[in-house]
């Protein structure tokens, strides 16, 4: 697998844990708290490794300057509501707003990544390199989530 599969392979998981929220929030039901640990740490773990790898070796190279500012302007955006829907976990209406703003955000970014980065990613570097770059970026995905928050023993499930 490269990083460019990884990373698309992370977009799905991503995708899956957004429909089963909405799922929820659909049928009036709770929001497990460990349900929204799990998008929170999937998402935080794949914005700082895909910096710390990938966005570190594109800096390198020429013509992915305004690809760069955009992504880490957008990951800094998802941060930011992350932080919100942490900081509001006890306001139903709230956690269900920056939800929603949060997946509009992250569909935004794996649309324009997955339609204009990664294929150029896929054609600048050898895949022996690619496939490197993903073995960079599962360990550094490793390292952040051993420091990543874990459900208390009290679950506080979301409900609506």
């Amino acid at each position: 697998m490269d990083i460019v599969e990884l990373i698309k392979d992370d977009h799905k998981t991503v995708d899956g844990l957004f429909q089963e929220i909405n799922s929820l929030v659909d049928n009036r039901e709770p929001i497990p708290d460990e349900l929204l640990i799990t998008l929170i740490t999937e998402l935080s773990s794949h914005l700082e490794a895909e910096e710390k790898v990938l966005y570190a070796r594109l800096k390198e190279e020429k013509g992915f300057t305004e690809l760069m500012e955009e992504g880490v302007e957008e990951h800094s955006e998802i941060s930011q509501l992350i932080d919100e829907i942490q900081n509001h976990r006890d306001s139903l209406e709230a956690v269900a707003d920056k939800l929603n703003d949060l997946q509009d955000q992250v569909e935004h970014h794996v649309e324009v990544e997955e339609s204009e980065t990664l294929p150029k990613v896929k054609s600048l570097w050898a895949a022996e390199f690619l496939e490197q770059l993903a073995e960079e970026m599962k360990d550094a995905k490793r390292d952040i989530q051993s420091g990543a928050p874990s459900p208390s023993h009290q679950e506080r499930d979301i409900h609506y």
